[in-house]
């Protein structure tokens, strides 16, 4: 019952008893609108044990969980099953996401709750200056511990990735790498004198060629076999080294 309503009791009815009566009603009313807290808590506990799950199966680390607060005005009744959890297909679980939480119960309900979710995991930085077209190595990187939810998509784990990478712009020590700041470097290009490699189970033969195409590594380019001047395609494994498995 609203402050207004409550004081236009006293105003149409002066007596005490509609005065007591309307406090009484205030008093009772209230209560119904509150989330029951046994049931927040269940569902506070349910979405946090959900999400470590997740964390903990694909990156292998404790996140820290903050649970958003629920609207009180919620009227859910105590479930009378366990509360299940889910989430949408392809939805990411580093910084804010949403949570539903169903009750299959007798009475059941469903609610999206949102949280925050901090997950710290070692990614890749630049270790040095690098200039803008450098070809990058590992000792020109190294990793630190950053929060995956505040980073932009294409970050790296693994050094071992971005090296043989060419820098497409100037990073500087400590920036994050991502693979918008890289380009792939050649293996191969167009004109250039290749050793074209054939590989079967049980034999490797060599020969030279010449590039028709430029490549990155595991990409495919067409070779002209210098000795039968036919053109093949192989698979670009190596600077200047083009394969082509027969198996």
């Amino acid at each position: 019952m609203t402050l207004s309503k409550l004081s236009g009791c006293f105003k149409t009815e002066p007596g005490l008893y509609r005065a007591l009566g309307c406090v009484i009603l205030a008093m009772i009313s209230g209560p119904a609108l509150a989330l029951d807290s046994d049931t927040q808590i269940a569902i506070t506990n349910t979405v946090k044990d959900f999400l470590t799950q997740k964390v903990t199966a694909r990156y292998k680390t404790q996140p820290e969980i903050t649970i958003r607060r629920l609207d009180p005005r919620l009227q859910l009744k105590p479930c009378d099953t366990p509360l299940t959890a889910s989430i949408r297909r392809g939805s990411k679980l580093a910084g804010i996401t949403s949570v539903a939480v169903s009750c299959t119960g007798q009475n059941s309900w469903k609610i999206y709750v949102q949280a925050e979710v901090s997950i710290m995991l070692d990614v890749v930085v630049a270790d040095a200056m690098l200039e803008r077209g450098q070809v990058i190595s590992e000792s020109d990187l190294s990793l630190e511990p950053r929060d995956i939810g505040n980073l932009p998509q294409g970050y790296f784990d693994n050094a071992g990735k971005i090296a043989g990478m060419i820098a497409r712009r100037t990073i500087k020590p400590g920036d994050l790498i991502n693979s918008h700041l890289l380009k792939r470097a050649y293996m191969v290009k167009r004109g250039d004198s290749v050793f074209l490699v054939v590989k079967t189970s049980a034999l490797r033969v060599q020969m030279k060629g010449k590039a028709l195409g430029n490549a990155t590594r595991g990409s495919t380019v067409r070779v002209k076999n210098l000795s039968s001047k036919r053109i093949v395609e192989g698979v670009a494994t190596a600077p200047g080294i083009v394969t082509i498995s027969l198996n």
